[in-house]
């Protein structure tokens, strides 16, 4: 409880906007319905469930509280905002802590910043500037802004008891409430012994929601918020390379003849053909047939389904709202890839991706999260599709919402709104078009009729309707769906360094260049967050310069025109492998892959690569860190059974067979 730094909360209690529930002579529990007090999307992303506020360090000016907040009651009838998942699994735990016959309730939540500025102007007035210096929170400085912090009070034996020095005293019951915090993504924020780090006393009664996972581990080490923010900054630090090593200059430098390709784009065609006959992933769109057997395109959306074809029961996975996924629910979403209506033989459509898409695992927008309170990893999401890709629409959903495609290199279920259908001779100019632009920044928004931003990511191919610039800019041609038809629009793309009339040279430069433009770029599994994954870096890299990989890591291994396998190899022997490595060549272990930028100065061997998470180990145990990012390291960084990446690595892939 951070509104008043006192332990007489009853001083001014009567004051407050979280004004103290009389003692009642008995207790009638009331039913607690939540209520959206503000609307917000399904879709919406990015609540920071970690972010910090204290006596120093203050919200930034922008800040909003986590939404969707929702309308919470108490038994007392008081009524308080508070973030969703936090009320959730609040409820939760008072439930759990109702059967061990202990009795909690809300006591102080959300409170705005501007609430807070007239409760300072109010104390000021009535009691002097000194006593609010000592009693009230600076406005912008108060866990309450977030909506994440809960303030509970005790009802024992029918009497409520919020009064500081009583809470303190009940011992007994806050050490049974105590272990349960963690279990429900509630941490005790103001530790005893923790003063000089929080800045406030001990508060028995004041939680943080900060998610399950990251509770138990701030629990089980007994940490506070401000300590576990730090060594997950200096875990983070100890990974990431940020000195010049991290720039495309210091590479550059040291790649006297970087800029001498490495491919030609012939060789590039090639090498495109080669991988196709690899990899099943990659599909040759302008040679696809005009029809597919019924069993073929069966097969073909049950693969799709990855690890969720055999399971009959969803497992444990949640939705936005943290609530796991219901077997009616999973048997719905399966049932809509509509199976029993695929024909004997079906005719292909043509269709083109209109806006920045997910690829789907089954036909539904439902969050699969395998985690409630850490909603970065979403096991239905295969991967994002790019606007002006061409795609081949084999079959629908039941609900008419989703269509089943295959695209270049990927194939899933898109929403139907997000595709233009077309006519073959029109589609074919999406597959090779005449004159194009290149994406060549890690991603670039272009804004379409005024009304709209259209996200591509790099490697994006956007036509032309000429080869030449028109002055300062090109006339791009964006499709759009007008009543689920194509229709295309002419819009002015600026002539700068984002884009090129065509690919970039195939050199060890530019990857080095193109590579290093992600770096710092939040981790987005399957394209979430509007950001890439370990193999859609990789992948976006190698299509600026028109070579297509596969989508997954896994596939990208199998379809390497130069492979050199590491099996059996000790480590010294390992670096020597990646060390006769190209610029540009890939490093897989399972599950992963880095692309490969050279030796440093002292002959370290660095990568860049989307990196999600990394162990450290301490008096045996393991520490998970997700650092989620973009970045540069080198290979020594451990999994979760202490291996080093250098010796978990299975093989070092490339295109061009080596440096210039």
């Amino acid at each position: 409880m951070d509104l008043f730094n006192t332990k007489k909360k009853s001083i001014i209690a009567m004051l407050s906007v979280c004004a103290l529930a009389p003692i009642l002579p008995a207790y009638t529990p009331l039913p607690v319905v939540p209520q959206i007090a503000e609307a917000a999307s399904e879709q919406a992303k990015g609540i920071d469930y970690l972010v910090l506020v204290n006596k120093n360090h203050k919200l930034p000016d922008d800040y909003e509280a986590n939404v969707p907040l929702v309308i919470a009651k108490n038994s007392m009838g008081r009524e308080f905002q508070i973030e969703r998942d936090t009320y959730a699994h609040f409820v939760e735990l008072r439930d759990e802590l109702l059967k061990q016959g202990i009795q909690i309730e809300l006591d102080s939540i959300y409170r705005s910043v501007a609430r807070q500025q007239e409760i300072v102007k109010e104390f000021t007035e009535k009691y002097g500037a000194d006593y609010v210096r000592q009693y009230v929170a600076v406005p912008g400085y108060s866990e309450h802004h977030t909506g994440l912090a809960v303030d509970i009070c005790l009802v024992v034996d029918g009497k409520v008891i919020d009064d500081n020095d009583e809470m303190i005293a009940q011992k007994e019951i806050f050490a049974k409430i105590h272990p349960l915090l963690a279990k429900h993504g509630f941490i005790l924020r103001y530790m005893p012994g923790k003063e000089n780090i929080t800045g406030y006393s001990y508060e028995p009664w004041h939680f943080r929601y900060v998610g399950q996972e990251i509770a138990q581990e701030i629990s089980s080490k007994g940490l506070t918020l401000e300590e576990y923010l730090n060594a997950k900054k200096s875990s983070a630090d100890s990974l990431a390379i940020k000195d010049e090593r991290a720039t495309a200059d210091y590479w550059v430098k040291k790649n006297q003849k970087g800029d001498t390709e490495c491919l030609t784009q012939a060789e590039i065609v090639a090498a495109n053909q080669e991988m196709r006959t690899k990899s099943v992933s990659l599909t040759d769109l302008e040679h696809y047939p005009k029809t597919v057997d019924g069993t073929v395109l069966k097969e073909m959306i049950l693969d799709a389904q990855q690890d969720f074809r055999e399971e009959a029961e969803p497992g444990e996975h949640y939705d936005k709202g943290g609530k796991l996924i219901r077997q009616a629910d999973y048997d719905l979403d399966k049932d809509n890839c509509n199976l029993d209506k695929i024909p004997v033989r079906t005719d292909i459509r043509y269709g083109v991706i209109t806006q920045r898409s997910d690829m789907r695992l089954l036909p539904t927008a439902k969050y699969y999260f395998d985690d409630a309170s850490f909603q970065h990893y979403d096991d239905l999401q295969g991967t994002a599709i790019d606007p002006c890709e061409p795609v081949l629409v084999m079959h629908e959903s039941r609900d008419r919402q989703f269509a089943f495609v295959v695209g270049r290199y990927y194939k899933g279920w898109v929403n139907r709104k997000d595709i233009g259908f077309a006519d073959k001779s029109t589609w074919k100019k999406y597959v090779s078009p005449k004159n194009f632009l290149v994406v060549v920044d890690h991603k670039k928004k272009v804004h379409v009729n005024g009304s709209r931003d259209v996200l591509f990511q790099m490697g994006s191919i956007i036509p032309l309707k000429s080869s030449a610039a028109r002055g300062s800019a090109y006339k791009a041609i964006l499709p759009v769906s007008v009543n689920g038809r194509l229709s295309e629009v002419t819009v002015p793309i600026k002539k700068d360094d984002t884009v090129n009339p065509g690919y970039l040279p195939c050199t060890p430069n530019n990857f080095v260049r193109q590579s290093l433009k992600f770096r710092g770029d939040v981790y987005g599994w399957g394209g979430m967050e509007e950001s890439v994954d370990c193999s859609a870096f990789v992948q976006d890299v190698y299509r600026s310069m028109g070579i297509l990989l596969p989508r997954d890591a896994d596939q990208q291994e199998l379809a390497m025109n130069n492979s050199v396998s590491l099996a059996g190899l000790a480590t010294a022997d390992r670096y020597g492998k990646v060390g006769e490595a190209p610029v540009g060549a890939l490093l897989f272990k399972p599950g992963h892959v880095m692309l490969y930028l050279g030796r440093d100065a002292q002959g370290t061997p660095l990568v860049i690569h989307s990196a999600s998470s990394y162990f450290t180990f301490a008096g045996g145990k393991a520490s998970k860190h997700y650092i989620r990012q973009v970045l540069v390291s080198d290979l020594s960084y451990q999994n979760g059974k202490g291996i080093k990446t250098i010796d978990g690595m299975t093989s070092i892939g490339s295109i061009a067979r080596r440096n210039p």
